[in-house]
């Protein structure tokens, strides 16, 4: 049997300045996905944290 990860990191990107990055996670897995805490660097929390999600239907619509 073979495992795949549900869980998918696609599109990362990052402002000129180096203080925004984006990165896009996708679901292939059967259930849900919760945020619990988004780091970085060394474990530290980021000033701010913003996510949008969008589902594959509404994806292909815009």
């Amino acid at each position: 049997m073979k495992f795949n990860p549900p869980l998918d990191v696609g599109t990362i990107a990052f402002t000129e300045d180096h203080k925004s990055v984006i990165v896009g996670v996708g679901n292939r897995g059967f259930g849900d996905v919760k945020i619990l805490e988004v780091t970085v660097n060394n474990e530290e929390n980021p000033l701010e944290t913003k996510y949008k999600l969008v589902t594959v239907c509404k994806a292909l619509s815009y």
